[in-house]
């Protein structure tokens, strides 16, 4: 007999969805692996409704053997689904009973869903589908780890942070290059810091692209944002060189051993140029889009 309830152990939960998600057959592109990383996020940055109302549980015999879990935004009444988690063998029997529990107890009615799977997350696949779910695209997860960073070679190109003069340029290509970016150019310069910085290239005093990095070491986690290379310059080498400095960044961070990012598999160039850099391929993911209304 499954018991579903919504859940209110937060570190029972991060346990949980860490160890499932070490599995691609289980992967949730939304979560982590790390438990105390996962409880930060459900603690902190998940869902404008109460942990307990946006999370639900499966049990067999006392024991937890599923969770549910939907990042909801009420004022657009959209959610990214973390999982269905489910270490039991009827598992889209227990999906539905969660989802369904899950959902009739929300106080306003979803609108959208996003999911994002592993290839090789079959259920979880199948279950977004089951919801009327369509693809939106395929990512790829590249990653490179601090030991493993690519010879440097002699350059022509200057790799520098970013100055005054150049703020122009930037704000040009990256509208250029990111019309409906997260965050606007003056954002970034406004950002560029200790943890966040902007660098450039210059090839013969000429402004070539930027690349703009985050480390946050108290999660151990660093991001490469946004990286552009002025069309005139392109197929030089010059953004493995911007990937290259900005790696030197984040791992100049003792606290981060290893680099995670998020590539449309069909963009062929990004994948060229990361990989030139010393990325390699973790996993392969569909997004999803399911309108439930």
């Amino acid at each position: 007999m499954i018991e579903i309830r919504r859940m209110k152990e937060i570190e029972k939960v991060s346990a949980f969805i860490s160890k499932m998600n070490l599995q691609p057959t289980q992967h949730v592109g939304y979560c982590g692996i790390d438990s105390e990383e996962i409880k930060h996020a459900l603690s902190t940055d998940f869902s404008d409704l109460a942990f307990a109302d946006s999370v639900i549980g499966a049990f067999q015999n006392r024991q937890l053997v599923g969770v549910l879990g939907l990042d909801i935004d009420k004022e657009s009444k959209e959610a990214e689904v973390w999982g269905p988690f489910i270490a039991h063998l009827e598992w889209h029997k227990v999906a539905e009973q969660m989802w369904k529990k899950l959902i009739e107890e929300l106080p306003f009615s979803l609108e959208t869903v996003y999911g994002f799977y592993n290839v090789h997350n079959v259920n979880g696949n199948q279950f977004m589908e089951s919801l009327g779910a369509v693809k939106s695209g395929e990512h790829s997860i590249l990653q490179i780890s601090a030991n493993h960073l690519p010879l440097k070679t002699a350059s022509p190109v200057t790799i520098r942070e970013m100055e005054k003069k150049d703020f122009q340029h930037i704000r040009y290509l990256h509208k250029e290059s990111f019309p409906n970016a997260y965050f606007s150019a003056d954002e970034m310069i406004k950002m560029h810091g200790e943890t966040q910085k902007i660098l450039v290239a210059e090839l013969e005093q000429h402004f070539c692209g930027y690349i703009f990095c985050e480390a946050d070491p108290k999660f151990a986690e660093g991001d490469i944002h946004f990286i552009s290379v002025s069309p005139a310059f392109r197929n030089r080498g010059i953004g493995r060189e911007l990937i290259i400095a900005g790696l030197d960044f984040l791992f100049s961070f003792q606290e981060i051993e290893v680099i995670t990012l998020t590539v449309e598999s069909d963009n062929n160039a990004a994948l060229s140029v990361y990989r030139h850099a010393g990325f390699v391929e973790q996993h392969r993911l569909y997004a999803y889009n399911g309108k439930l209304l």
